[in-house]
């Protein structure tokens, strides 16, 4: 390190109170014209391509008290003296703080890119032959993407983060948060070129959500709701034939649930829990296995299916919303 190189690197470390050799003292606000310089040899760092030693430099300008004018500027070049450094998770930690502490910095809409491409990389990193994904990273990379789509949801890419993630927590079969980012595609960006496919898999988390006939129907429902709003896109035509398919299956499940409450409460001696039920099965899920069963059991005990209406079932929880008889 040349004299010239040592002064700057020196009176930056004593801006901080970090001179080797001297106790640090109450921490004091720099000046700015002070603060420039510093940021200046930091510069002139990355433009030698000494991308360790620029970031190291912005590094110790960031941990001297908070200036406007000049933090963001250091924050952005730490971060991408890092990126180029190959040190994605040290580039992106920078990054993320300029997003959340100087959101109206023209730095911001210069990272865009970058930030999509570090959480794209952690989620396209091959597993291991040992270990598959356990220290690949990957799960950082929705962290990424997710500072990334919460900061620019209007960029081209925001739908893409969207599918990234909604993608990777369906492939480790977390289906309750890959419905989160299908949803939040399906819903704020219907024109995406992934809004049939997250439309599909949207439903299809739901449904693999459920843990059966015996369990919560919260999922088949909401699966069910999620199928018809697919099949109503006359747009949508990639999964036309098994969002049918699926949408039979978990309307079969969803009549053998109240089919199975009512043989219950049949075997109590609840007639009207019955015959509630049963009547259930009939108007919510006409056309299954279950329902004719149903309807079976409501003509040998002399039952109606009056009981219920439509608009009851509907309140209740037991057909969503805008469902036709």
């Amino acid at each position: 390190m040349n004299g010239k190189e040592t002064t700057v690197v020196n009176l930056l470390l004593a801006s901080c109170g970090l001179v080797p050799g001297c106790a640090s003292g109450e921490v004091k606000q720099v000046p700015v014209a002070e603060m420039n310089l510093r940021l200046d040899g930091a510069k002139a760092a990355f433009g030698d391509s000494q991308w360790e030693k620029a970031a190291e430099l912005a590094e110790k300008i960031i941990e001297c008290p908070a200036h406007p004018d000049v933090t963001p500027e250091a924050l952005f070049l730490a971060g991408r003296a890092r990126l180029h450094h190959e040190q994605r998770r040290k580039a992106f930690e920078h990054y993320r703080t300029l997003l959340h502490d100087y959101p109206l910095s023209a730095r911001v809409p210069e990272i865009e890119r970058e930030i999509f491409e570090i959480g794209q990389w952690y989620l396209n990193r091959e597993p291991s032959f040992l270990f598959g994904h356990l220290f690949t990273g990957r799960s950082r990379g929705v962290e990424v993407l997710r500072e990334f789509q919460a900061a620019y949801p209007q960029s081209e890419r925001a739908d893409d983060a969207l599918i990234l993630m909604g993608d990777f927590r369906f492939g480790e079969k977390e289906y309750d948060l890959a419905a989160l980012h299908y949803g939040d595609l399906a819903k704020n960006y219907s024109k995406s070129e992934w809004a049939d496919l997250s439309s599909y898999r949207l439903a299809r988390s739901y449904r693999l959500s459920s843990r059966g006939v015996g369990y919560a129907r919260t999922p088949l429902v909401k699966a069910a709701e999620a199928y018809r709003k697919y099949l109503q896109r006359p747009d949508f035509e990639q999964f036309q034939a098994p969002a049918r398919e699926d949408l039979a299956e978990v309307e079969e499940w969803l009549a053998q649930h109240e089919l199975r409450i009512a043989n219950f409460y049949l075997l109590r001696g609840n007639d009207r829990g019955a015959r509630s039920h049963y009547a259930n099965a009939v108007l919510a899920y006409p056309g299954t296995a279950s329902s004719k069963e149903a309807e079976k059991q409501l003509q040998q005990h002399g039952w109606d299916a009056s009981v219920h209406s439509l608009d009851q079932l509907i309140d209740e929880g037991i057909l969503p919303r805008g469902r036709q008889p």
